[in-house]
């Protein structure tokens, strides 16, 4: 029986008894109607970016050290119960992060920010995995695309105004750990009654009164870190022995359970002391292009590389290569031929040898729509929607879709 919830696949078959896939993801509730005295059910369902974005897939990683995006990449997948029936697909990571946590975020924003971090793609592919690729990974092209692939006046070129960026700022704030010491203390003395164990309380680790990531948070220890008096002002009976204090800790707070041991209501100070990652002093490197502001107007964009200095400059090296000047977007309306409608996925690079419209380089798959016309589904129109795929010097390959989104479907 369907129901909201369970796992989909959507495939298609060919005229050449090919399979392909078409979407994965996970069904909403059906929705049961009458057409024409005829009952009916609607299905409809989210792709694994859904899943992602869903309130209950906020997740949590444990500080890292030492790692790059891939293995940070993986890690919040597997914090979000990314199913194993969809999987993944990531390149390896190029820059090394320094430190790399989080705190109760959204999946799908973790994810995405990693990615352009790296100046990398990520997509979902028709068959439900996850597809991460950087910016130096090696793409070759699924399929060229003709002229007698597209429908008459098929071909639209788009020169979005809104994907010029001239005014390139990237920032970098790298983190340093610090010496051990205090980063939380309870603001009041808490009352915990005889018998009683208070386990809801969370430390919200600070430096400088800024909220940092802190590197092995010390539990508690007798006296150091913690005491009880019987008395709400720290007076009166010495009631430190009777009390017990756990921690679970996280990047940038800990959960504490305080257990009262004793048979007398007991008022407890505690704090938390550890190597907070503090930012270090912010550099930006910036480049302003006069010629592309006189055409277009003043158009900025601004990126934060977590922690790398010599990575963000050279971010701005080659961004502001790239996005000074206007380039030519796709819109591609195809002829109907199964075979090639449903050949390529998000993110692939195939290559078009447009004769009749000057046009013979790569491109990038950036949106897909199929619009099947009959309830058999053997009359599908299929429009692509191609950026330019650019390949810099050294073999760097950068998306020209960090700024820029031309459609979501």
């Amino acid at each position: 029986m369907l129901s909201g919830g369970k796992f989909f696949r959507a495939r298609v078959r060919t005229t050449t008894n090919t399979i392909h896939a078409l979407m994965a993801g996970t069904l909403d509730e059906p929705v049961a109607y009458i057409e024409n005295g005829v009952k009916k059910a609607r299905l409809e369902g989210v792709d694994g970016w859904g899943f992602l974005r869903d309130q209950m897939n906020e997740v949590t990683v444990p500080l890292q050290e030492n790692i790059y995006v891939d293995t940070a990449m993986a890690l919040v997948l597997q914090k979000a119960g990314w199913p194993a029936l969809w999987g993944s697909s990531l390149d390896a990571g190029v820059d090394q992060r320094n430190y790399f946590w989080v705190d109760a975020r959204s999946a799908a924003q973790v994810v995405h920010e990693l990615a352009h971090n790296e100046l990398g793609t990520v997509a979902l592919q028709a068959d439900g995995a996850l597809r991460f690729r950087s910016r130096v990974s090696q793409e070759t092209s699924v399929l060229t695309l003709y002229d007698t692939d597209c429908l008459k006046n098929g071909v639209r070129r788009m020169t979005p105004n809104e994907a010029i960026r001239n005014l390139i700022r990237i920032e970098s704030t790298p983190r340093t750990e610090l010496a051990l010491q205090q980063v939380w203390e309870i603001p009041a003395r808490l009352e915990v009654t005889a018998g009683q164990t208070i386990d809801d309380v969370w430390a919200e680790f600070t430096y400088n009164n800024e909220s940092v990531p802190v590197k092995n948070p010390i539990t508690p220890v007798t006296v150091t870190d913690f005491n009880a008096y019987s008395n709400n002002d720290g007076t009166g009976t010495n009631l430190t022995a009777n009390i017990s204090i756990t921690m679970n800790p996280f990047s940038t707070k800990g959960q504490l359970s305080i257990t009262n041991n004793g048979g007398t209501t007991a008022h407890v100070y505690c704090k938390v002391r550890g190597y907070p990652l503090a930012k270090t002093n912010s550099v930006s490197f910036q480049s302003r292009d006069e010629e592309s502001i006189r055409q277009f107007g003043a158009r900025p964009f601004m990126l934060s590389v977590d922690q790398n200095v010599n990575v963000a400059r050279q971010y701005r090296e080659l961004l502001a290569l790239l996005m000074t000047t206007a380039k030519n977007y796709l819109v591609i309306d195809l002829m109907p031929n199964p075979d090639l409608q449903f050949a390529v996925d998000l993110g692939d690079t195939i290559h078009a040898e447009l004769s009749n419209y000057g046009i013979s380089q790569p491109y990038r798959v950036i949106g897909i729509k199929h619009n099947f016309s009959d309830v058999a589904g053997i009359v599908v129109s299929t429009r692509w929607w191609l950026e330019p795929y650019t390949r810099l010097f050294a073999g760097v390959q950068i998306p020209v879709q960090v700024p820029f989104q031309l459609i979501t479907v």
